[in-house]
């Protein structure tokens, strides 16, 4: 009797680590399927940052660690986004832009600087910023632009209303 009782709770032992160990795989599917959306997102901005740049996708990836003029805002602005809209960390977005951690800072602060004292760098990348504003609706007041998006600042106040 002693030995079926022990072989009962060793039976139920195993099953629990197998359920545990599938809830483990389970987490991690639903992880590397938020990576995937968010590197989906971060490929669109991208893209859409190159667009507004006049620049070619592809030539900015093989470049993106370069430091050409014409690559340079382009990747600030992408790292920036990164940043405040996908919530990437900072050591995130340093691995992908090849960038090492005061290059990122700089980066991030100048966009801030430029976007709320240069207009005509802010129409550059508007359709960049409407989209990141939709990914996280705190990014114009984080940027420091929202009153040069006011109707964005209207629809916030009607969805808190």
């Amino acid at each position: 009797m002693k030995k079926i009782i022990i072989f009962i709770k060793l039976i139920l032992e195993a099953y629990k680590q197998a359920m545990e160990r599938k809830e483990i795989v389970d987490i991690r599917k639903k992880m590397s399927m938020k990576r995937d959306h968010l590197r989906s997102k971060r490929d669109f901005i991208i893209k859409l940052t190159c667009e507004c740049a006049g620049i070619d996708y592809y030539e900015f990836m093989d470049n993106k660690a370069r430091q050409y003029r014409k690559y340079v805002y382009p990747r600030y602005v992408c790292m920036t986004i990164m940043h405040y809209a996908l919530m990437y960390s900072q050591e995130e977005t340093e691995q992908y832009f090849e960038k090492g951690h005061p290059a990122v800072i700089y980066g991030k602060n100048k966009m801030k600087d430029l976007f709320k004292y240069d207009p005509e760098l802010r129409d550059d990348y508007e359709p960049v910023l409407r989209y990141a504003n939709k990914l996280n609706p705190l990014l114009f007041k984080t940027l420091e632009v929202s009153k040069f998006y006011p109707e964005e600042d209207e629809k916030e106040s009607i969805h808190t209303n």
